[in-house]
């Protein structure tokens, strides 16, 4: 099988975007060959199709989650096939979501923001099965993935293994990502587990967890807009939240991204 791909960084989570069609079935195979390449360093791959819903194109992940940062990648390749190096803004499909998703991309100062779905819940006292070392589970649901942040948590105490294990069982999303939260430094290492390739990373940024982080950081925020600058590994994400009447409106993750030349691959 021959491939065109084009590897995207955005805030260092490298993405994957395959431009050729594969079979809904084969994709998390392809996927999980994609990401075993050493020399492509990749944490995930997206699937890019023709648009069916009004779009400007179609992305399906490799395991039908959701992820903002592969939206962005999308949104800034088709700003880059068309030329649109100036403040642009368009629709993305994607496959699993309702709806459309508006794309904002500014190629000439390497930055492109994605319109996020709205958290379908926030659950403030998940019922963590280990608390000795991390008293709270905030969980954050999404359609396509269900984050659950561990404020002032690390890896060595609490292992995302056993997290993600129990929120798959609990949940039943095709992702889970474990976001380990230090508050006060606005400092995040996400993990991510996709059920369809039962690939686990820690991730060097993650836009829908950082969108989930903002939504949790505002809840007791007044209406108006909040702006929240995520550290993260890789980069730094910003999440903006729009409250009205108490209630989330809108969630838009943005910041610095990076595209290289397409390149033809072989997998056997």
């Amino acid at each position: 099988m021959t491939l065109r791909v084009v590897r995207a960084d955005p805030a260092g989570n490298i993405t994957l975007l395959v431009l050729d069609p594969v079979a809904p079935a084969d994709r998390p195979g392809v996927a999980r060959r994609l990401l075993a390449i050493p020399d492509l360093a990749a944490e995930q791959v997206g699937f890019i199709l023709p648009p069916s819903q009004g779009g400007v194109l179609r992305l399906a992940m490799m395991g039908g989650e959701f992820c903002g940062n592969a939206l962005r990648s999308a949104g800034a390749w088709f700003a880059l096939q068309n030329n649109l190096r100036a403040e642009t803004v368009f629709p993305v499909e994607v496959a699993g979501s309702n709806g459309l998703f508006q794309v904002t991309t500014d190629l000439a100062h390497g930055a492109a923001w994605a319109e996020m779905p709205l958290p379908e819940q926030i659950d403030e006292n998940f019922p963590l099965s280990d608390r000795t070392f991390c008293p709270q589970a905030v969980v954050v649901r999404f359609p396509g993935i269900a984050h659950a942040l561990l404020p002032g948590c690390r890896p060595d105490k609490l292992p995302p293994e056993r997290v993600a294990s129990q929120l798959c069982r609990v949940l039943q999303s095709a992702a889970v990502g474990v976001l380990y939260l230090d508050v006060p430094r606005r400092q995040l290492q996400p993990v991510v587990y996709v059920r369809a390739t039962d690939t686990l990373v820690f991730e060097n940024s993650c836009a829908s967890g950082s969108a989930a982080v903002a939504a949790w950081l505002c809840r007791s925020r007044p209406d108006g807009l909040c702006t929240y600058d995520i550290r993260q590994p890789g980069g730094t994400i910003s999440a903006q939240v729009r409250r009205q009447d108490g209630k989330i409106t809108s969630l838009v993750v943005g910041g610095h991204i990076a595209l290289e030349p397409v390149q033809t691959l072989s997998l056997s």
